[in-house]
């Protein structure tokens, strides 16, 4: 078993075959490439923590509870780059934001989903070129009040 001391869960225990490695890193955190994911049951959020930098995790969330239609069309490379087998068991991410008493503003990355070969320990950022997803997709629909103009 492994410790480190994380900023948002203090601290946080877990095992050696538990890390994930990027070869291709996420995008602007070239030097992290080792990370966990923490989830709780019932949640559908996920953390991906850093364990090089434990200052560093992402919020993330499986896209389908949200976009039901979500299926994007991953990159060729990437079946080699995460060594995915016909049988390797997979989870599509994408990371999410929500502003600090605003949850009914929560927006996720559709442009950038996270694939990860959870058998294969692997994980990628993959960055598409597809207009139709956008990296600040809101979850929720605008209140009454906030699409209301002003008087």
């Amino acid at each position: 078993m492994k410790t480190l001391e994380g900023t948002r869960f203090g601290e946080i225990t877990y095992k050696a075959k538990e890390v994930i490695n990027f070869p291709v890193p996420l995008v602007g955190f070239d030097a992290l490439t080792k990370f966990v994911v923490l989830s709780s049951d019932g949640s559908p959020f996920h953390w991906l923590q850093s364990v090089q930098e434990p200052e560093v995790a992402f919020l993330a969330t499986v896209p389908e509870i949200y976009v039901p239609e979500y299926q994007p069309e991953l990159p060729n490379w990437l079946r080699d780059v995460l060594q995915i087998e016909q049988d390797s068991r997979m989870l599509l991410l994408v990371t999410a934001t929500i502003p600090h008493g605003k949850p009914t503003d929560m927006t996720i990355n559709l442009a950038a989903p996270i694939v990860l070969n959870l058998d294969g320990k692997k994980g990628a950022q993959v960055i598409l070129d597809d207009p139709a997803y956008t990296i600040k997709h809101r979850v929720f629909k605008e209140s009454v009040e906030e699409s209301r103009p002003a008087a």
